[in-house]
C-alpha cells in the first residue's frame, strides 16, 4: 500500500491508498478548485449530455447530497461519499486527526459489516479504492463492477449510519497514519515539498508542517473522542453521495435503492464553515539530508475561486504547466514540474524549477521559474491550443468526455474515479448552479491574452517558496 501525493497520469491515477492531502492531474494538467461549503443545486431533470452519459442530481430529506453519472457499457460503478470536513478542522496539537478520521470511518465495523483491513481491502476491491483528506474535505472512493455494485452501495450506507472503532482498530490507525505523515511530510521528497510549501504559507507558519510530519497529534488521540468525532461529522447533512459507471446497466433502481438505503439514516448536522485563511507570501530554506543538490517548489497563491476572472486563470494556469513540463521536464524526484490540484487544495498552484547543485537560496529558483513565465509570454499561443485546453478538462468541470476518454470510460476503472470524485466534490463545493457559470466563462476565453496574466504569475506578493538545501551545503 502506497501514498502518493506528487501527481499521476489517469492511467494510474486511481492507485490504491490511503493518504493525507492527496492531490493529483491529468497528464500535466490540473483539476478544479473548491468555494465555500454551500448546498449544491440539485438538477431538476436527469440531462444527457452530448457523450450520451446521463447526469442526475437530487437531495434526500435527511440532506445526503447525491449526484449520478449514468455511462451504458461501462464494466463498473465508482461510488464516493464526499464529506465537508478536513485537516483545516485539526486544532493545534490535533495535527492529523482528520486523516485518522478517515482511516477509522472507512476500515472500522460498520452495520453486519465486519473491521477490514487494508490487505482485505486491496482483495475485495481489485478495480481500486482511495481515501483523500483535504484542507476541508474528506473523500471515500471504491469501484465495484457490476456484481459487486449493490452489495458496495450498501456497505457504504452503514458506513454512513455509524462505524464502530475498537481500541484495537485506533491503535493500528494510529499506527498507519503516522507513517503516511511522515511519508508525505518528511521521508518522500515531492510529498514533502507540496506539503510544506502549503503549512509554510499558513498563517500559523512552518511550525505546522513539522507537528504534522511527526504526528504527535494523531498518537493522542482517545477512543471516545474519535468515535464522537465520527458521529458529529460522517453524516448525511455533511455529505454528498457520487456514483459513475453502467447504472442503469446494473439491474438496479438506483433512486430507489439509495433512498432505501441511506434514507432512514439520521441527518445530524453539517459541519461549520471555517474562516477563509489568507496564504501569507514567504520563503524558508530547510536543511535535508540525502539530497546532493537543493530542490525546491514555488508555490503560487491564486485569485479566489468566486472572482469571475479565477476561470481565465486557470485556463492560463494549464498554459503554465504544459510550458513547464515540456521546457523543465520530469525527474525521479519531481515526477512533475506542475501541480494544480484545484479540488483538493484551490488556494495554492505549485511548480517545480530545476536548479543546480550550486545553487544555495531561494533566488536560482525564482529566476529559472521567471525565464520560463517570459519565455511563455513571449511565443505564439494559438486558438487550437485553446480549445485543446478546453477540450482537456471540461469532462472534470461537469461537461461531456471527448471520443477518447468516452471509449476508455467504458474499461477503465481511473476515469469513472475521477468522474465520481470530481462531481462529488463540484457538488460540494457550490452545486450545478456555480459550474454552469464557471464552464461559460471558461469556454468563452478563447483569445490569447497569457500577457494579462504574466505579471500576476511573477509577482513575489503572490508566491510561497520551500527550498531543500543538501546538509553538508547548508550555511551554518
Amino acid at each position: 500500500m502506497k501514498l502518493v501525493i506528487a501527481p499521476h497520469p489517469l492511467s494510474t491515477w486511481f492507485a490504491r491508498s490511503l493518504g493525507h492531502r492527496t492531490a493529483w492531474t491529468l497528464g500535466g494538467f490540473g483539476l478544479l478548485a473548491a468555494i465555500a461549503l454551500v448546498p449544491g443545486t440539485a438538477v431538476a431533470e436527469p440531462q444527457r449530455l452530448a457523450d450520451t452519459t446521463i447526469v442526475d442530481a437530487w437531495q434526500l430529506p435527511n440532506g445526503l447530497r447525491v449526484v449520478t453519472r449514468d455511462i451504458q457499457r461501462a464494466r463498473a460503478v465508482s461510488m464516493t461519499l464526499a464529506f465537508g470536513t478536513g485537516s483545516e478542522q485539526d486544532a493545534r496539537g490535533h495535527e492529523g486527526r482528520a486523516t485518522l478520521l478517515a482511516h477509522l470511518a472507512f476500515l472500522s465495523a460498520a452495520g453486519e459489516f465486519p473491521e477490514r483491513t487494508l490487505a482485505e481491502l486491496e482483495a475485495a476491491r481489485p478495480l481500486g479504492w482511495r481515501v483523500e483528506v483535504g484542507r476541508r474535505h474528506t473523500r471515500l472512493t471504491e469501484v465495484a463492477t457490476i456484481e459487486q455494485f449493490p452489495g458496495v452501495l450498501h456497505q457504504f450506507a452503514q458506513r454512513l449510519g455509524g462505524v464502530t472503532a475498537t481500541a484495537a482498530s485506533l491503535a493500528a490507525a494510529k499506527k498507519s497514519v503516522v507513517a503516511q505523515l511522515s511519508e508525505n511530510y518528511r521521508d518522500r521528497l515531492a510529498n514533502a515539498l507540496s506539503c510544506q510549501v502549503r503549512d509554510l504559507g499558513a498563517p500559523a507558519g512552518y511550525d505546522v508542517a513539522l507537528a504534522y510530519a511527526a504526528g504527535t497529534g494523531v498518537e493522542s488521540a482517545t477512543l471516545r473522542e474519535t468515535q464522537g468525532a465520527l458521529r458529529t461529522l460522517y453524516v448525511p447533512a455533511n455529505a454528498v453521495l457520487s456514483l459513475a459507471g453502467n447504472l442503469e446497466g446494473s439491474g438496479v433502481d438506483v433512486r430507489r435503492a439509495i433512498e432505501s438505503e441511506f434514507g432512514g439514516i439520521a441527518s445530524g448536522t453539517r459541519a461549520p464553515e471555517l474562516p477563509s485563511q489568507p496564504i501569507v507570501p514567504r520563503i524558508k530554506l530547510v536543511e535535508r539530508g540525502g539530497i546532493d543538490r537543493p530542490v525546491g517548489v514555488i508555490g503560487i497563491i491564486t485569485p479566489a475561486l468566486a472572482d469571475t476572472a479565477h476561470p481565465s486563470f486557470y485556463l492560463h494556469s494549464l498554459l503554465v504547466g504544459g510550458h513547464m513540463t515540456q521546457t523543465w521536464g520530469r525527474t525521479d524526484q519531481i515526477p512533475s514540474p506542475f501541480q494544480y490540484s484545484l479540488l483538493d487544495d484551490p488556494e495554492l498552484l505549485r511548480l517545480y524549477p530545476p536548479v543546480t547543485p550550486s545553487d544555495l537560496d531561494s533566488s536560482r529558483i525564482r529566476e529559472a521559474y521567471n525565464e520560463g513565465i517570459l519565455a511563455l509570454s513571449r511565443s505564439t499561443i494559438t486558438y487550437e491550443e485553446y480549445s485543446q485546453l478546453h477540450e482537456s478538462v471540461m469532462w472534470m468541470l461537469g461537461g461531456p468526455m471527448n471520443a477518447d476518454l468516452g471509449r476508455r470510460s467504458r474499461t477503465d476503472p481511473g476515469v469513472l474515479a475521477v468522474l465520481s470524485t470530481t462531481a462529488a466534490m463540484r457538488e460540494l463545493w457550490g452545486g450545478e448552479a456555480f459550474w454552469t457559470s464557471y464552464r461559460e466563462r471558461f469556454l468563452a476565453v478563447k483569445r490569447p491574452e497569457f500577457a494579462r496574466w504574466a505579471d500576476y504569475f511573477v509577482s513575489p506578493s503572490h508566491q510561497v517558496q520551500v527550498v531543500f538545501v543538501p546538509s553538508y551545503l547548508m550555511p551554518k
